[in-house]
């Protein structure tokens, strides 16, 4: 860690990586994927807080994103794998609360995470690049839940959850490439 800020927030992800999730979050029922990436977004807070010193909004929205966007991911392979998830005793939303509910939450998480991405093209310095592949892969990531919601197969989970891994690499590829420039 390059200063004391990031060198705390490196601290708490370890924490909440090591201990918090696997002990605390992992084993409640339904909500853990939620919760969960919180651990997740912190690297984005931390990368900031390397850099500027300070955790700000630069940070806190990228890490909005991938803490919205984690159950929208997860549910999904839930769906997926549902009865081997009921096997081994893993209490994910698909199992705990149905497939039904669980594809309702994927929806809304999707809002709250194209929401976040969203607001990062307005209040970031990225440029053009970001925005058009947030639409671009946002509209497929849509798509493909809403076709979830219709399908309502392990085949068309398996697409939605495969459209969530394009959309959140294509993002942060185009933040790689869209701050290159700044």
């Amino acid at each position: 860690p390059r200063n004391l800020p990031s060198a705390g927030l490196w601290l708490l992800a370890i924490l909440v990586y090591s201990v918090v999730y696997p002990v605390v979050l992992q084993p409640q029922p339904g909500q853990d994927q939620v919760l969960g990436g919180a651990g997740g977004g912190l690297q984005a807070v931390i990368g900031w807080a390397a850099v500027t010193g300070s955790v700000g909004a630069g940070g806190a929205l990228p890490a909005l994103v991938v803490f919205w966007w984690t159950p929208a991911h997860f549910y999904n392979l839930g769906m997926a794998y549902r009865e081997d998830y009921a096997r081994g005793g893993f209490p994910m939303l698909p199992v705990v609360r149905g497939e039904t509910t669980a594809r309702k939450h994927v929806l809304y998480y999707l809002g709250a995470t194209l929401v976040a991405a969203g607001a990062l093209a307005f209040v970031s310095p990225l440029g053009i690049l970001y925005a058009l592949t947030t639409a671009a892969l946002g509209g497929v990531f849509l798509w493909a839940v809403v076709s979830l919601h219709y399908e309502r197969t392990a085949a068309a989970a398996m697409r939605a959850f495969h459209a969530s891994n394009a959309f959140l690499g294509g993002l942060l590829l185009a933040v790689l490439l869209d701050s290159s420039v700044v």
